[in-house]
């Protein structure tokens, strides 16, 4: 896992060592650069494969191809066998930063058709003068990217490109999106003319021209959907031993986080049967604290587990280090608990960590999905029954309007944005146009929520401690065997069920009192934080009116109103608007944990 950026175009003068410290954190281990007439590379390192010998950038032997990659190829073994077969010689031991190398020399572009993976990275063909910037299918790992006349910029976080950008400019059309689903949109930032290569595909960059060439690569993976309920259970059970035996492959240890949910139990079970592993968990000490179940399924499984506690007193300061970490916001409170976990993890001298994220979206976890399933036969509900539905009502009303779904991590209806907002662009939303109604679901969440929000936070939670965070369920061929499952393979209506295919399968290795409960989430106490922690800070950013496109007299009235999920968000964005706009950070932050020889820092 390590932080990637470059440089595309002639004759550029930018130091990008200095830009690299911007990102320090996602690689402290070392630093490396290459650099010629027409591209620059950076490259932090966080070592856990090959820790000797893949090192990066990476060049071939012909000094034809150069590779800066961040994230793991899980079938490298597979490729490299298949590389040596047709002739290949390889320099390090165990690097899939070097399989993914001289597999573009062999195959191309279609070598992107055979990586299993999270990966974001760029590819410097020195015989077309062309880079081939490339991202996972899931979009697990993040790339960013600037074009002006006569550069490209591209970085794992935005940090290094808002510093290369001489007079960066707020982009007040992303306010929608942000305030709909408390992320940025999908190939977008609050940043003007900074985008996100998108999750699947491969961008062609002519190193004279500039110009652009964006494609798709297509995975050939299609799992058969004439399977009987129980060999599709057997077929379940054998896709997550393989993809967690995957992930565990390291040369440094690996731990699993562990709420004693299903998704975290059932792979910390896999896991164990590898080799003895730590589990952690983060506890609150209030009426939302779930730690009694993390420790059930911890002993359960014979698996040693530590608990770190938040408490509301050290709340602001992991605030800042989100703040500062939080490049591409996210108004996901949960970032709060999760990075003070990770503070604790790295304090314990690990840097891989196993995370289940991903299976709510695959398996219809949320209980959003299916009120929503439910709202699509109760569309032409009269007006008057509204008020006796016990669900929470912004659903069912956007619903009725717009016919469209919002997704998982919806935080508003039309009214509050009308109120929060200067002007509206209600275009935030997919159509439900099927009777698939999963299936969009599921669509909606991968291109959005996913990509934008969870995984978005989850990288720079963990990586703001130089810990890499894998996730076996988002693997291909888990994705393409959940795109097989019919509606009555993961959802019980009768009992407002979801993930049913996951728990049927969880109780064969986890107690059934853990897998049956009913799913809470964890719950962060954002009303107290804003209402007691954050008072001051919210009076002072009412009084700068410093976001252009905010409504300043209707954010007051939706703090009267408490509706807290929409005021976090707009904290969340006013502190990111402080930070990169009002020059409230000017130099980055060293990690702790940095080489600073081979940083050469002070």
């Amino acid at each position: 896992m390590c932080g990637i950026l470059g440089i595309i175009g002639k004759n550029t003068d930018v130091d990008i060592r200095k830009l690299g410290l911007w990102q320090n954190h996602r690689g402290p281990d070392a630093w490396g650069e290459f650099s010629n007439q027409y591209i620059k590379f950076g490259h932090n390192r966080l070592s856990i494969l090959d820790i000797e010998l893949g090192k990066q950038p990476m060049t071939t032997t012909d000094e034809d191809y150069t590779l800066v990659f961040n994230g793991e190829i899980y079938n490298y073994v597979e490729i490299k066998e298949e590389l040596i077969k047709l002739g290949c010689k390889f320099e390090t031991k165990n690097s899939d930063t070097e399989v993914l190398l001289l597999g573009y020399k062999k195959f191309g572009f279609k070598i992107f058709n055979k990586l299993r993976g999270m990966f974001a990275g760029c590819i410097y063909d020195r015989n077309k003068n062309q880079c081939v910037l490339f991202r996972d299918s899931v979009g697990i790992k993040p790339l960013y990217y600037f074009k002006d006349s006569d550069h490209l910029f591209f970085s794992s976080e935005l940090k290094p490109l808002i510093k290369h950008i001489k007079c960066p400019e707020f982009n007040t059309n992303e306010l929608v999106h942000y305030f709909t689903n408390r992320c940025t949109s999908i190939n977008s930032t609050f940043i003007n003319g900074a985008k996100k290569v998108l999750p699947g595909t491969f961008m062609t960059i002519n190193c004279d021209s500039l110009e652009c060439v964006v494609k798709k690569y297509k995975l050939q993976n299609k799992t058969k959907s004439n399977l009987t309920y129980k060999e599709k259970l057997k077929k379940l059970d054998k896709l997550l031993e393989t993809s967690v035996t995957n992930h565990m492959v390291s040369d440094v240890p690996v731990g699993v986080f562990l709420s004693g949910g299903v998704d975290s139990s059932l792979i910390s079970y896999y896991s164990t049967k590898l080799k003895k592993i730590k589990a952690f968990n983060l506890g609150t000490k209030s009426k939302w604290d779930e730690t009694k179940f993390a420790k059930k399924a911890a002993d359960d499984l014979n698996i040693k587990l530590e608990t770190k506690y938040l408490s509301d007193e050290n709340i602001l300061d992991y605030f800042e280090k989100w703040a500062y970490h939080n490049d591409d916001p996210v108004a996901d409170p949960s970032a709060m608990a999760l990075m003070a976990l990770t503070d604790h993890v790295r304090s314990k001298d690990y840097k891989v960590m196993l995370a289940g994220e991903g299976a709510d979206e695959l398996f219809l976890g949320y209980n959003i999905y299916i009120k929503y399933i439910l709202f699509s036969h109760l569309k032409n509900i009269p007006s008057f029954l509204l008020n006796i539905i016990p669900w929470n009502k912004t659903q069912i009303i956007d619903w009725r309007k717009y016919k469209s779904f919002f997704g998982a991590g919806h935080i508003s209806n039309f009214k509050e944005r009308i109120l929060l907002l200067s002007n509206n662009n209600l275009n935030v939303s997919k159509n439900i146009n099927s009777n698939d109604f999963h299936k969009e679901f599921k669509e909606k969440d991968y291109e959005n929520r996913l990509p934008n929000d969870l995984l978005t936070r989850t990288d720079r939670a963990t990586m703001a401690f130089s810990i890499e965070a894998r996730v076996p369920f988002l693997i291909n061929e888990i994705i393409d065997f959940s795109d097989s499952l019919k509606l009555n393979d993961l959802v019980e209506l009768r009992k407002s069920n979801g993930k049913r295919i996951l728990k049927d399968l969880a109780v064969k290795y986890i107690s059934k009192g853990l897998v049956r409960r009913k799913k809470k989430g964890f719950e962060i106490p954002i009303d107290i934080w804003i209402q007691e922690k954050f008072k001051k800070q919210i009076d002072v950013f009412i009084k700068s009116e410093n976001i252009p496109g905010i409504n300043y007299k209707g954010v007051k009235k939706l703090i009267f109103q408490k509706n807290f999920a929409l005021i976090w968000a707009w904290l969340v964005l006013e502190k990111w608007y402080e930070n990169w706009f009002l020059e409230g950070v000017k130099e980055p932050i060293i990690s702790p944990y940095i080489n600073k020889k081979s940083y050469r820092c002070n």
